[in-house]
């Protein structure tokens, strides 16, 4: 009987140590085996039996249909569509999105064009993609087909060239090397006793590596970072006033499908081991959100998108941080006195929340001053001018800044519970941790086939039963110990049961009236009983003239923290984690902004000065 090798279909094989292997590729067979027969005498005698093992038929796999990742991604854009519909936008924003995929896969031509392509140019020219697409399979079988080469014109060398000790061939007596193509050989000559030689094969890993590096950082290779990009190309034109960070936000708490989504594909898709890896998501916040946004626009072209207004987004951002409405009409005059216009280069979406944070932090460092002694100040006048019942709540610092640090340390958030370590997070938060993994659908996570979609049909090591549990146990330890050994006091189990929005209402509605109009404020207020108190205790706390602190800019956030006052910089670490943005931008435009009004009040002419949310000023100050 023929037995025939399952990979390369040779017929010749080998016999070592009881096994055999096929001599052309090294497969070890799995029909021919050794047996030892007892025979009379009791003279063990060797045999040599090729008998064809009894083995169970397996269920054929089952491979799917051809498909390219577009069209998975497709799929998953139309998921967000919809979760996008659900969460409050019109009907026609998916025919919006539609019509930006479609521009996106006609510049691409790989749909929507005349010639129509399997894949872009940027795959084809840098030789990296997904094999079933580089090398497609048919309907009945869509296996790529694609061995590896191993073509003997890259053993010989180029004609008219002496062969060198790399291109020589050794036999086994003379230097147990044997030559490769990928492999490159050192030899160590400095020392007589044994040749050292060390394999180094990362000659083509490296330039595979330089590749792909090269053709992921293009705007023509697809991820899943870009299907959100493309919705929110369709958001910016329907809706403007949605930021970057609600849509991470929505994200992280599961209302748009994007950290698990292969649930969402048809089951004729099938996956085969690499394709895990199309829909991975990695790292994802407002600044990498942008930055592949910003690939997207410049790559299709798409110029003066509509922006929110920077009144809308400073007074929705005031009552966000709980702050007085007062402060927003500050901030708002604020911007009709410093002129903003961003100057960055080869980006078309422009962040307009920092610089509206930009305009609260100054008009709080106006009002309050935030160097760690006026604003207590303030706050013990506040009190005290409180305590005469005037009628009016006012705003009172201190309490405002207690009330924002048992929220921050106690409301639970989804986007920084899920992107920080888990060891760091409390056990009070961990039933709505559970809830917020739940959410995002693992158990409908699709696997991977459990044979590679190749001619070699590898197995794959996919997550079985066990593995999901055993992952499951140390949450399932953590929920324990909550719930036998772990006791909280009234104080911590009511920080988590507390409103927060209801009560941060009590600081939007109060006043600061009294510290910045201060006549007027006793005039609407104070009766004659209570107008002598109040002139009285405003007299005592003598409050000095507010004087803005004129910050020199610095270069790096460890520079930042060291050359701040501890107020100013806690205010600024709450306003950049508020809307996801980095501190030291923030930072850099309120210094740009000090530095103009600093001028402006020494009589300056400041026509035609234009300030930059990266810092820089355009314009020479004119006298």
């Amino acid at each position: 009987m023929t037995f025939t090798c399952p990979v390369c279909s040779s017929n010749d094989y080998e016999e070592e140590n009881g096994h055999y292997f096929c001599t052309e590729c090294g497969t070890q067979s799995q029909e021919l085996i050794v047996q030892q027969v007892d025979e009379s005498s009791q003279i063990h005698t060797r045999y040599e039996v090729r008998t064809e093992k009894a083995t169970s038929v397996k269920p054929k796999s089952d491979l799917g249909r051809p498909w390219t990742i577009y069209e998975a991604y497709q799929f998953i854009i139309l998921a967000q569509a919809d979760s996008f519909i659900k969460l409050g936008l019109p009907e026609s924003f998916k025919e919006t999105v539609f019509m930006i995929w479609a521009n996106y896969l006609s510049k691409l031509g790989v749909a929507f064009c005349k010639k129509e392509k399997v894949v872009p140019n940027i795959i084809t020219k840098m030789r990296v993609g997904r094999l079933r697409e580089l090398h497609r399979g048919t309907m009945d079988y869509p296996l790529n087909r694609h061995k590896r080469p191993f073509l003997e014109t890259e053993n010989k060398p180029p004609e008219g060239t002496e062969l060198g000790l790399h291109d020589e061939e050794f036999y086994e007596d003379d230097v147990p090397v044997t030559k490769t193509t990928d492999n490159i050989v050192f030899v160590n000559e400095d020392d007589d006793s044994d040749v050292d030689v060390v394999y180094v094969n990362c000659k083509k890993k490296q330039n595979h590596e330089s590749r792909y590096a090269q053709a992921s950082h293009s705007p023509e290779w697809m991820n899943m970072k870009k299907t959100i990009a493309i919705c929110y190309i369709g958001v910016m034109l329907t809706r403007p006033d949605i930021l970057p960070y609600d849509v991470v936000r929505w994200v992280y708490e599961s209302k748009v499908p994007f950290l698990s989504c292969t649930h969402l594909l048809p089951s004729d898709m099938v996956l085969s081991a690499g394709d895990q890896a199309l829909f991975e998501t990695g790292h994802f916040d407002s600044k990498v959100f942008i930055k592949e946004l910003n690939k997207i626009l410049v790559y299709l072209d798409l110029k003066n998108l509509p922006t929110p207004e920077l009144r809308f987004l400073i007074t929705r951002f005031t009552r966000e941080l709980n702050l007085p409405e007062e402060i927003a009409t500050v901030s708002i005059r604020l911007t009709e006195m410093i002129p903003f216009c961003s100057t960055a280069k080869n980006k078309l979406f422009k962040r307009i929340d920092v610089p509206a944070m930009s305009y609260i932090i100054l008009a709080v460092k106006l009002v309050f001053g935030l160097n760690d002694s006026l604003e207590w100040k303030l706050s013990e006048y506040s009190s005290a001018a409180q305590e005469l019942g005037l009628g009016s709540k006012l705003f009172i610092w201190s309490e405002w800044k207690r009330f924002m640090i048992q929220k921050c340390a106690n409301e639970f958030v989804a986007y920084r519970e899920l992107t920080s370590n888990i060891t760091h997070s409390r056990l009070s938060r961990l039933d709505q941790l559970l809830e917020c993994y739940a959410a995002t659908d693992p158990d409908k996570k699709r696997l991977t086939t459990c044979f590679t979609l190749n001619v070699n049909q590898r197995p794959v090591r996919c997550y079985e039963q066990e593995f999901k549990e055993a992952m499951r146990k140390p949450l399932e330890i953590a929920l324990d110990r909550y719930y036998s050994s772990v006791k909280f006091n009234e104080d911590t189990t009511h920080a988590c049961d507390v409103d927060w929005s209801k009560q941060g209402e009590k600081f939007q509605k109060a006043t600061i009236c009294h510290i910045i109009k201060f006549q007027e404020f006793k005039e609407k207020t104070s009766s004659g009983e209570t107008d002598s108190k109040l002139n009285q205790i405003h007299a005592k706390y003598n409050l000095p003239v507010r004087e803005i602190t004129q910050y020199e800019r610095v270069s790096d956030a460890e520079h930042l923290s060291s050359n701040r006052h501890e107020s100013y910089m806690w205010f600024l670490n709450l306003a950049s984690q508020t809307i996801d943005c980095s501190p030291l931008g923030l930072d850099k435009l309120v210094v740009i902004f000090v530095k103009y009004l600093v001028e402006k009040s020494k009589g300056h002419d400041m026509v035609g000065i234009k300030c930059s949310n990266f810092g820089f000023i355009e314009a020479r100050v004119s006298k």
